[in-house]
């Protein structure tokens, strides 16, 4: 299945439900122990890295030389993702002076949105990129 549907996202984020701050592997081996149907260690992990992009995992505190993971609960996880995803992709077409039809870059998105919801994210994901440039320097 992989990560890149989003009824496997929803799972594996409705599987944190519960799940303390905890070192990464922990979370890990717990997520694994639910048994989600089409989730590897690799998926989770590749979830996990999502999740910390999007701000929806951050490094609570170290012990013993070992990062702990609180992951944030929010109801809107998904535009969280979208937003940091599209960020991250604009930013590379804008390197590498590419372009993208507007219904292809949607397709890639794992929320549903209206023209005007999309336009919304999209200023967002530039203003990021432009932010991010401007922490660059």
């Amino acid at each position: 299945m992989g990560l890149s549907s989003k009824n496997n996202v929803n799972k594996l984020y409705k599987a944190c439900d519960g799940i303390p701050v905890l070192p990464r592997q922990q979370i890990v081996d717990k997520l694994v122990a639910k048994n989600i149907e089409g989730n590897s260690s690799s998926i989770i992990r590749k979830f996990l890295n999502i999740l910390h992009k999007s701000k929806l995992a951050k490094v609570s505190q170290i012990i013993d030389d070992e990062k702990t993971i609180e992951i944030i609960k929010t109801n809107d996880y998904i535009q969280k993702i979208d937003l940091a995803m599209l960020s991250r992709l604009l930013s590379a077409i804008n390197e590498s002076n590419s372009k993208i039809e507007k219904d292809e870059l949607k397709k890639l998105l794992y929320g549903n949105y209206t023209d005007k919801e999309f336009e919304k994210i999209v200023r967002a994901a530039k203003e990021n990129v432009v932010n991010k440039d401007d922490n660059d320097h």
